[in-house]
């Protein structure tokens, strides 16, 4: 009977995702999982490009996600790959995982992931390379958006943020009005919560992110739950 605001990921399998999925259509009250990169405004301006069409057709979508904190209960594609998903359905909805391919490594020796490259292909043709690591002396938390007329280049950790492309030409950096995207997030569910509005990362969303989770995991052979 209450509304929730879940942190990511939302489950660890499938099954779970479903005990939820019933839960939440039972008690109908407002659930949200903190997918926080699609409400940022950034991520936001290039969508509406998108929408607009201005990129024509989309090729590919390339992710890098560095960062120097492992984990001890869940690997670094759970921990971080879960933005880049949720951001890649959030853009483009590109329905089912047609091809994986990559690899999961313990670079440091722990029982999870720590170093993980993931090729995937949509069953719209779009492309993607996820690239993570959270034992990395780097850090970058970055998008690059590339389509047949521009290429956007969204980076969480340098200023500018955002850069633009067209054909062969240099870069434009992008400056933008754009607030916390945790701010982001918390208003809109509390406006979600009074308006009854269903939220941008709602169940529906969520249980497409974790299915694509639990596939990449299945065919990569990424641990998700430590057994000792």
């Amino acid at each position: 009977g209450k509304h929730v605001l879940l942190e990511k990921p939302m489950a660890q399998t499938n099954a779970q995702a479903k005990k939820l999925s019933d839960a939440v259509k039972k008690s109908g009250k407002t659930f949200m999982v903190a997918h926080q990169y699609v409400y940022n405004d950034h991520i936001n301006y290039v969508k509406a490009l998108h929408q607009k069409k201005l990129f024509g057709k989309i090729i590919s979508v390339k992710a890098e996600h560095l960062y120097n904190q492992p984990r001890k209960d869940i690997g670094c594609f759970w921990d971080a790959g879960t933005h880049q998903l949720a951001v890649i359905q959030y853009m483009f909805n590109p329905g089912k995982i047609s091809t994986i391919s990559g690899s999961a490594k313990s670079a440091s020796g722990n029982f999870f992931d720590d170093n993980t490259e993931v090729s995937l292909k949509f069953e719209n043709g779009l492309q993607s390379k996820l690239f993570l690591s959270s034992v990395s002396q780097n850090k970058s938390r970055k998008f690059i958006f590339e389509g047949e007329k521009i290429t956007a280049a969204f980076d969480d950790s340098k200023k500018p943020l955002l850069k633009i492309a067209q054909g062969g030409s240099s870069a434009k950096k992008i400056s933008i009005p754009a607030k916390e995207p945790l701010k982001n997030e918390l208003e809109h569910f509390i406006r979600c919560i009074h308006t009854n509005e269903t939220p941008k990362t709602g169940i529906a969303e969520s249980m497409i992110v974790t299915g694509w989770l639990a596939q990449i995991s299945k065919k990569l052979k990424i641990r998700t739950k430590n057994k000792k």
